[in-house]
């Protein structure tokens, strides 16, 4: 069992399977599509295309710029027909999204 960051990697049926076969390939796992899916719920972070956020409840959300780009962090919102309004601007380019956490307890202002 190869464990990775404190999570176990066997996403596919093929390496859940067979461990070994894991071990054996794991550079190539990691660029598995089942696997890239599979790491980002882990994270916390959600497919757009598996569930939604409520709408107009802030959360934050990654998105590339361009199709080459790596995803950005921002904090954005789903609005209407698909749109997502993000650092004040209404795109539809976002392809993960999570809940903000929770603030500090017992701070103030």
């Amino acid at each position: 069992m190869l464990v990775m960051e404190s999570y176990t990697y066997y996403s596919c049926a093929e390496c859940r399977n067979d461990p070994a076969l894991y071990e054996a390939r794991r550079q190539e796992c990691r660029e598995c599509p089942e696997e890239k899916k599979a790491a980002a719920s882990r994270s916390g972070w959600i497919r757009k295309d598996e569930r939604l956020p409520e709408r107009y409840v802030r959360v934050l959300v990654a998105r590339a710029y361009e199709k080459t780009a790596p995803l950005r962090v921002e904090q954005g919102m789903l609005c209407e027909g698909g749109w997502w309004k993000v650092s004040g601007a209404n795109v539809k380019d976002v392809r993960y999204w999570m809940p903000l956490p929770a603030p500090p307890e017992g701070e103030r202002g």
